[in-house]
């Protein structure tokens, strides 16, 4: 199982293709992700959450009493993560035995999706309000779809950029 870290560096990495991608809307670009709005307030959020882990302004969640399927799927967990207080992304996670049905899964709900670097069984859906990257590539043993907010990913960006410099002067 990844640990958080890894997922971080998954959803990073969504965050480099935002401000590369091109804005065109795909087949059925979510706005949100299982009644969770992007830039959705935590306290306004359906469910009940436990904290998983809080990196800065961001805090990671996970909801008590999940469905822990998608489309029939059996997933590890899923996590929702918030920047500032609000709804920034969904990281749902699988076991790569079931790469094959995630992909298919995804496919069928957003169609055909973009392929980067060569890499096998990894997808990009790049949109107007929403990214997605589904890497079911064999260097893990998960399947891990990051779904993310274009609008709240660019506003942790600049939220970094901006704290860059300061940085600086702690060493």
């Amino acid at each position: 199982m990844p640990n958080i870290a890894e997922i971080r560096c998954a959803a990073a990495v969504v965050g480099l293709f935002l401000t590369a991608a091109p804005a065109c809307a795909f087949q059925n670009e979510p706005t949100g992700f299982r009644g969770i709005e992007w830039g959705m307030p935590f306290s306004a959020a359906p469910g009940v959450f436990f904290t998983a882990e809080q990196v800065g302004d961001r805090i990671s969640y996970r909801r008590s009493l999940e469905n822990l399927t998608l489309n029939g799927i059996p997933l590890e967990y899923i996590w929702y993560n918030f920047y500032k207080g609000r709804f920034e992304e969904a990281v749902i996670v699988a076991s790569r035995s079931h790469a094959p049905e995630m992909m298919q899964t995804f496919a069928s709900r957003y169609g055909t999706p973009e392929r980067r670097e060569q890499r096998k069984d990894r997808f990009l859906w790049s949109g107007e309000t929403a990214t997605i990257d589904l890497n079911c590539s064999g260097r893990y043993s998960t399947c891990t779809a990051v779904i993310a907010s274009n609008a709240m990913v660019a506003a942790e960006q600049a939220g970094q950029a901006a704290a860059a410099p300061t940085a600086d002067k702690d060493f």
